[in-house]
């Protein structure tokens, strides 16, 4: 037995020795992880306008770079929580409002697309609100949904007008549960939610 005055004399030797580590080791940083999008369709009307592209509100839980996701209690309450050890590349709204300014440019439906930060004299700015994007369990253990949905609103420049509102909605099932089927789930509903968008505001002609 080692008495409380005999373990100060060793706890030094303990600690060259390697044989006691006081100190935590820090954990892995989560890996970042970036949504690829398939190229716009090159047939979408064209209009001799410019786009400025907010970046889009959303909650708090997705305001962020964690990867929101949502289950079902025993009793049907939704619970929120977050993938361990993943995360956005960016903060959600900043990513996706890249996303919407990149997949616009490369569908050549508009004069000119940029963020309001951007310099761009726009004659429409786009407002959107991102109102789901999370990965969905079912109640049933089976392969997760991803929901992606979200609100726009194109605003008249100068005056900030409301000039039109749509909502663009897609759910789409993840092939299995690994990482991989599931990012490439968020792949295909964001591509399918751009592209609607995008036909949208193309087919959008000024008065």
């Amino acid at each position: 037995m080692i008495r409380f005055a005999s373990f100060f004399l060793i706890l030094p030797l303990l600690l060259l020795s390697g044989c006691v580590n006081l100190i935590p080791t820090p954990a892995d940083p989560p890996q970042r992880v970036e949504i690829e999008l398939q190229p716009p369709p090159q047939d979408l009307a064209s209009v001799k306008w410019q786009l400025a592209i907010e970046e889009p509100t959303t909650y708090a839980n997705l305001n962020s770079t964690r990867i929101s996701t949502r289950q079902f209690s025993k009793s049907g309450f939704p619970i929120f929580s977050y993938v361990r050890n993943k995360e956005w590349i960016e903060r959600l709204p900043v990513m996706l409002q890249t996303q919407m300014v990149r997949y616009m440019q490369q569908s050549k439906a508009f004069t000119g697309v940029g963020r309001t930060s951007d310099g761009l004299k726009p004659d429409y700015t786009l407002i959107t609100d991102i109102h789901d994007f999370q990965i969905e369990y079912p109640k049933d253990d089976g392969a997760p949904n991803i929901h992606v949905s979200l609100s726009a609103q194109i605003l008249s420049v100068p005056g900030r007008k409301v000039v039109t509102i749509n909502q663009f909605d897609r759910q789409i099932s993840a092939t299995d549960s690994s990482f991989v089927a599931i990012l490439q789930a968020f792949e295909n509903a964001l591509n399918e939610v751009l592209n609607e968008l995008t036909k949208w505001l193309a087919e959008y002609q000024q008065p």
